[in-house]
């Protein structure tokens, strides 16, 4: 009765390394399969990645494509917005334009420093600003009034003498201040804050002002300059229907 237990037992123990070699196949098979899928996924992202490099100068030239756009449609916002630090203004836009013809420099730091152009215009939007200039002219006139600087005056009008050569101090050319409201409006009041003109963009010309116009611009000026608490100013602007 022993003898066919043992055969029995031998049976069991080979169909269980028999079970156990068909798992370790199947687990092997899966294994490479899992390999193969891999292998074939990485393949993909290779090819794409292959792909996404044959284009980036495809990708580069639309940037430096639309850089170039973006600074010539800045050079022309500057040519055809109110006058004001028109020069500074177009410096600018030229210095931009020699750093962005540097061949060293990467696609992305040539798009940043235009934004930051585009930045400092639109900033021009945003905000009001004084700054002092000589009375501007418009094209064909003289100037008119030339005047004594205000230190050399008296307070009845007349002009101080010069202790140095005991002679009247000498005439000089009118100065005063610009007041840029936002780019909307721009505006100039001599030093007196007694004459003013604000340019008329229709025109294109610089307009003499007076009256409640004259007094909002010194208002506006004085706001400014930090003269007066801040407070709400008027704009001269005129619309053409």
């Amino acid at each position: 009765m022993a003898f066919p237990v043992a055969v029995s037992g031998a049976q069991d123990a080979k169909a269980e390394q028999y079970a156990t070699l068909l798992s370790q196949i199947a687990d092997k098979k899966v294994a490479l399969m899992q390999q193969e899928l891999f292998a074939a996924n990485q393949k993909k992202e290779i090819e794409f990645l292959r792909a996404q490099i044959a284009g980036v100068g495809e990708v580069t030239g639309d940037v430096d494509g639309i850089i170039e756009k973006m600074v010539g449609q800045m050079e022309r916002a500057v040519t055809a917005d109110l006058p004001f630090q028109r020069e500074e203004r177009l410096n600018r836009i030229a210095k931009l334009r020699n750093d962005l013809d540097d061949d060293t420099l990467k696609v992305g730091d040539k798009y940043r420093l235009a934004l930051a152009a585009l930045k400092t215009e639109v900033n021009y939007g945003m905000s009001v600003e004084d700054y002092d200039g000589e009375r501007p002219l418009n094209d064909g006139e003289t100037v008119g009034e030339l005047r004594y600087a205000l230190a050399n005056m008296e307070d009845d009008g007349t002009i101080k003498e010069n202790p140095l050569t005991l002679k009247p101090y000498e005439k000089t050319r009118e100065q005063g201040t610009f007041l840029r409201y936002g780019r909307v409006a721009l505006v100039y009041m001599d030093d007196r804050m007694v004459s003013a003109r604000r340019w008329d963009q229709p025109s294109a010309k610089w307009v003499d002002v007076s009256g409640a116009e004259l007094l909002d611009i010194r208002k506006a000026i004085r706001v400014a300059r930090g003269e007066v608490a801040p407070a709400v100013v008027m704009a001269p602007t005129h619309v053409t229907q």
